[in-house]
């Protein structure tokens, strides 16, 4: 494990020297303004194959994948660090690589995953032309496509709803801009459940920026694998955590992932997570709407999702997206059980009405509000429950109203 961490540590080094080099070995030789132009051109152009259009060390433009000794090095460390199975001797650990996986969502007027070497204008794997459109002609993937096969159901589907059947709450927590406070949303609303002796799981979907283990104090724990699974970090007896955050080698690395590796490991956390019998599972996902929140979606569809909290500020630029966060859990089909007002404050009142108006246009249920509080912010700064941090704060009722919404509107009502 040790030996695994140093010498991710050191090619991660390796790469930021090496790439420190040749910024100032290159910086005179930056592309002229035409020369930017053409690149952006020839991005947009390649965009659809999902191509890569690069400066090479020389300043020069250029649509090859760098062959330097330090990247190749680099993609063999990531293709050797696969993530591990359940059962695995080893606790899971996972490289913060980047790594060149095939396929990805569909553009727009396409349905299911496009592969990379489709032809141009496929109409996806999951359109019922897949494989007779004449845009199909020549391609390798044709025949496949037209048997049918990629319009199968996910087999992964069927597997998520029999592990989470102990589970009778599954949550979602969303938000359509970063910074509203989604995540100390997600974390005092599980130490709130937690109080009142419910048994909590929250798993952390931020693939790229987990915040969930600094907010809940499990900074720097390691996740352990045993005959039933990975076993989650419990912050109490009742409250189970899960997070790619614990699985890096060092928690200062970037995830620079592709959607089907984020998409990989979401599968994980819902088959491997030896969760339990649970009350709730609360699960934090990341900013807008991207794979992360299609895949959860989909493996929670059949599993029987209860809904989704949505959090926001009073500003109209959080709700502008916000906006487009509710639509798009109504074309999921995903309910919404509140919007969450955080960092409400009379001073910052929005001129045009704020998240309780919207929602009445919406006709979406207004959850409540959480005010500006330096207390809430301390709480998320020391991973503790504001509830137990500071228990006269006029955040701690506030919160507690905002769960008694959320219960309320839940399937089978629970307080």
């Amino acid at each position: 494990m040790e030996a695994t961490k140093t010498a991710v540590a050191a090619f991660v080094c390796g790469a930021a020297v090496g790439a420190a080099s040749t910024y100032i070995a290159t910086r005179h030789l930056l592309p002229t303004r035409p020369q930017r132009e053409e690149h952006t051109q020839k991005q947009q152009l390649q965009q659809q194959e999902g191509e890569s259009v690069l400066l090479s060390d020389t300043g020069e433009l250029t649509d090859k994948e760098p062959t330097d000794k330090a990247s190749a090095e680099g993609e063999e460390m990531a293709a050797a660090s696969p993530i591990p199975a359940a059962g695995d001797t080893q606790p899971p650990e996972v490289s913060s690589d980047t790594t060149h996986e095939s396929g990805g969502h569909a553009a727009n007027g396409q349905e299911g995953d496009v592969p990379d070497n489709a032809n141009e204008n496929c109409p996806g794997t999951a359109s019922d032309s897949a494989g007779k459109s004449a845009a199909c002609a020549g391609c390798p993937n044709q025949a496949v496509c037209a048997s049918g096969e990629a319009r199968k159901p996910d087999p992964a589907i069927s597997e998520v709803h029999d592990k989470l059947k102990s589970v009778k709450h599954k949550i979602l927590v969303l938000s359509g801009k970063g910074g509203v406070g989604k995540s100390t949303v997600s974390a005092q609303l599980a130490y709130a459940l937690a109080g009142r002796s419910h048994e909590v799981g929250l798993l952390d979907i931020d693939i790229c920026g987990p915040s969930i283990p600094r907010l809940l104090g499990l900074s720097g724990q390691e996740v352990h694998s045993s005959a039933a699974g990975w076993s989650p970090v419990y912050v109490d007896e009742n409250l189970a955590v899960m997070s790619i955050g614990f699985l890096l080698p060092n928690q200062d690395d970037a995830v620079i992932w592709r959607g089907p590796r984020k998409n990989g490991l979401i599968k994980q956390f819902l088959t491997d997570v030896a969760w339990g019998d649970l009350d709730f599972l609360i699960v934090d996902t990341p900013p807008g709407t991207s794979d992360e929140h299609l895949s959860i979606v989909t493996y929670l569809k059949e599993a029987q999702v209860d809904g989704a909290v949505i959090v926001t500020t009073p500003q109209e630029v959080a709700m502008a997206d916000v906006r487009k966060e509710i639509n798009f859990c109504k074309k999921v089909g995903v309910p919404i059980l509140g919007v969450v007002e955080n960092m409400a404050d009379s001073i910052f009142q929005s001129p045009l009405g704020g998240p309780k108006i919207m929602c009445e246009k919406m006709s979406v249920p207004y959850a409540g509000s959480i005010p500006l509080d330096q207390q809430v912010m301390l709480a998320g700064e020391l991973g503790k429950s504001l509830r137990k941090m500071a228990p006269e704060s006029s955040s701690v009722g506030r919160i507690e109203k905002v769960v008694d919404n959320i219960l309320t509107r839940l399937p089978i009502p629970m307080r």
